[in-house]
């Protein structure tokens, strides 16, 4: 999940064809910190992607099935 968001974020497929083609034009790319992600499945996966984009600032919005285990996240 964390690779599709920096992908559309920092527009990787404009990357890697500016790449082959050897020309490099400067555009701007999106931030992710501000955003809200929401996670659907907030199992040890969910928790594990909620982890890595916290420190990039994002808001995390996350549902899981048994809302009474997430009382034990610290965060």
């Amino acid at each position: 999940m964390l690779a599709a968001l920096l992908f559309f974020a920092k527009d990787l497929r404009r990357l890697v064809a500016q790449q082959a083609a050897g020309a490099w034009t400067p555009f701007d790319t999106e931030q992710l910190e501000g955003r809200t992600v929401g996670i659907v499945g907030f199992g040890d996966i969910g928790q594990a992607v909620a982890s890595r984009l916290r420190p990039l600032g994002v808001e995390i919005l996350a549902l899981r099935r048994r809302p009474e285990l997430s009382a034990e996240i610290p965060w």
